[in-house]
């Protein structure tokens, strides 16, 4: 998790699961769980990710929208998309 004053923002950084365990709810859980914790933190602020195209369809499932995509944006072949989410009435309790 992140936070960045000058701009306003917050969130989520190097949250990663080992690809033995993907597809059992454990990144989702994790996922909801530092959501939850930046939501109390900084209510006021904007919260954001910046991801590749690998992960950009896992964030989207846990309710992030895609603001922008820079084809190789990371490195060749990797393209960096900035994604936001708008918290949920679930993840404020």
């Amino acid at each position: 998790m992140f936070l960045d004053e000058k701009k306003n923002e917050t969130g989520l950084s190097w949250g990663m699961i080992h690809a033995g365990y993907h597809g059992q709810g454990m990144g989702k859980l994790l996922t909801q769980f530092r959501l939850g914790l930046l939501k109390k933190m900084y209510p006021d602020k904007n919260l954001k990710i910046e991801t590749s195209q690998h992960t950009a369809e896992f964030y989207k499932k846990n309710g992030f929208t895609i603001m922008d995509i820079v084809p190789d944006g990371f490195a060749e072949g990797i393209d960096k998309y900035t994604m936001k989410i708008e918290f949920k009435s679930e993840l404020s309790n």
